[in-house]
């Protein structure tokens, strides 16, 4: 990145093509006795002491004549010695997604050499630059040496994404299964917050979508349009769809709560259970809304494809796992929760935390292992002067943290992660096993060529050797390249969503943030992305997050409460 590069630390001489950079004498004795100004004989230098030789390095060739070596430049750029080699390097910078190629213009105090026409465009040649020349910015630096640091020589056409069609819901989607009252309870009675349809009532409508238009980098890549799920929408149960003028309308064919999963309409019901989940009920599992009036006892498991709602607690070793959101009025004592959505609880203790939503909690949670998808706030309302927030365990959350205090007085660890994505991670294994493979499969069929044609064999040999095989061992090397050529687009593939990828990790890691109201004790182990610092002493109302360049955690104060 050219904005990280010190200037004020580089000397750099531009030069042209053919330029002489040093010149060196042939190693010998042509040294010529003198005199002094009596007339009388000086004996020559002391001979025998070898000269230090210097090597043509890049861009750079030697000469021999007259009894030197000459060393001249082939290109316009920056000429200097780099590990014993006389190098000129080109004055090119391209950027990462190859969209833009500049010149960079270091500080110059010496005489400031201009580039030619031809010379410019020759570099443009060596960065392999064919697709979008800015033949103005090109004239302008044969004119005068540039002020700006980057001169954009070539930029890049990009892609234009389409429109992927529009989906609009006429319900609201992932409600409340409650109303949170002042004192951390839920009134259930409150039911307004939760959607409910009619037969032959109309809950969406989605129109077409039309193609993008393809980009080109500056090396003449074609760039296909993004792609994006955005727009789909699918039939599911108690769901019909009609076509009418270009728009697709879909309809409840039954009462129930509407619910969008994994871009699938449908009409769900939702199941009511007065008591606790014990023996008398058993284990639930329901394609729909769950709502548990009592207690989930220890050992049982309620799974469901929407929300859960538990108006006791979940005793020790229970599971809840749903797709919608968890929401439990008292505490959750050693068991699991797995949710795809948000999850509401009095407290949490000992317990193993799952969930892609948000989590809030009224009093605190402690010694447990949780993750978080989404933001987490952890209130304290109830915990007093004395009483603790967040103590014991590790808190990984995608998002910011608000808590009203991390840790303990007498120094209990507590570990607090932000920004790490469940999902993200789960790509980047994925995508990383995906080019192993590639690498795999790519050594076997080179192996399986070479043991056909050798490891030093043109193509114009193979050709040879192919017309002159059987038509079973030609078929075998035809199914190998193909299969390589194949190989080798996957790896392009794969290595750009690894960027990709990388890139709104880092984005993110600049939005989160970990706010403690009260006390952060030391010993807490506060981590952002990958960098993570250790508290040496308490820390009051502060909150905690990456400086722009991520390599390091910055703090603020916050106004106590």
């Amino acid at each position: 990145d050219p904005d990280d590069v010190d200037l004020s630390a580089i000397q750099a001489q531009p030069v042209n093509v053919n330029t002489v950079l040093a010149r060196q004498a042939l190693e010998g004795d042509n040294t010529i006795p003198g005199k002094d100004i009596f007339g009388l004989p000086i004996a020559s230098p002391e001979t025998g002491k070898k000269t230090k030789l210097y090597r043509a390095g890049l861009y750079v060739r030697r000469e021999e004549k007259d009894g030197y070596i000459y060393f001249v430049s082939e290109i316009f750029g920056y000429a200097g010695i780099i590990k014993g080699q006389i190098t000129v390097l080109p004055p090119i910078w391209i950027a990462p997604d190859r969209m833009c190629a500049s010149f960079l213009a270091l500080p110059i105090k010496r005489k400031k050499p201009l580039p030619g026409k031809d010379e410019l465009l020759a570099l443009l040649q060596i960065g392999r630059i064919r697709h979008g020349i800015h033949e103005k910015n090109l004239e302008q630096l044969t004119q005068s040496w540039p002020e700006e640091r980057l001169t954009p020589m070539a930029q890049g056409t990009p892609p234009i994404p389409g429109d992927h069609g529009t989906v609009k819901l006429l319900f609201k989607d992932l409600p409340d299964p409650g109303k949170y009252l002042e004192t951390g309870q839920i009134d259930f009675r409150e039911r307004e917050t939760i959607p409910q349809t009619t037969p032959g009532e109309l809950l969406a409508t989605r129109s077409f979508p039309t193609p993008g238009k393809p980009g080109t980098d500056i090396r003449g890549r074609k760039l296909p349009p993004p792609k994006s799920d955005r727009g789909i929408l699918f039939v599911g149960p108690n769901v019909r769809m009609e076509e009418e003028n270009g728009v697709q309308h879909f309809y409840a064919t039954d009462s129930g709560w509407p619910r969008v999963i994994k871009d699938t309409l449908g009409v769900m019901k939702r199941f009511v259970h007065q008591g606790n989940i014990d023996y008398r009920v058993g284990n639930i599992d329901i394609d729909g809304d769950v709502e548990i009036e009592g207690t989930i006892k220890s050992r049982f498991v309620v799974r469901a494809t929407g929300n859960v709602v538990v108006g006791g607690a979940v005793e020790t070793n229970a599971q809840i796992e749903a797709k919608g959101n968890v929401i439990v009025q008292r505490g959750i004592h050693k068991a699991l929760i797995k949710s795809n959505g948000d999850l509401a609880a009095r407290f949490i203790q000992d317990a193993h935390i799952d969930i892609a939503g948000n989590l809030l909690v009224k009093n605190y949670v402690q010694n447990s292992d949780t993750h978080v998808g989404g933001g987490v706030v952890i209130q304290g309302n109830e915990s007093g002067e004395k009483q603790l927030c967040l103590l014991g365990g590790t808190l990984a959350s995608a998002n910011s943290v608000n808590v009203a205090s991390i840790g303990a007085s007498y120094g209990r660890p507590t570990r607090i992660v932000v920004g790490f994505c469940v999902e993200i991670e789960k790509k980047f294994k994925r995508y990383k096993q995906g080019l192993d493979f590639c690498a795999m499969r790519t050594r076997k069929g080179v192996r399986a060529l070479e043991s056909l044609f050798g490891s030093h064999t043109s193509t114009a040999e193979q050709l040879a050797i192919l017309k002159q095989s059987p038509p079973q061992k030609r078929q075998f090397a035809l199914e190998q390249m193909k299969e390589l050529k194949s190989l080798k687009q996957m790896q392009e593939s794969l290595e750009h969503h690894l960027q990709d990828l990388e890139k709104n990790k880092q984005d993110h890691l600049q939005t989160v943030e970990i706010q403690v109201k009260k006390t952060c004790f030391q010993k807490t182990t506060i981590q952002i992305g990958q960098v993570y610092e250790t508290l040496t002493k308490d820390e009051q109302s502060i909150a905690f997050r990456l400086d722009k360049k991520g390599n390091k955690i910055i703090r603020r104060a916050l106004s106590p409460t």
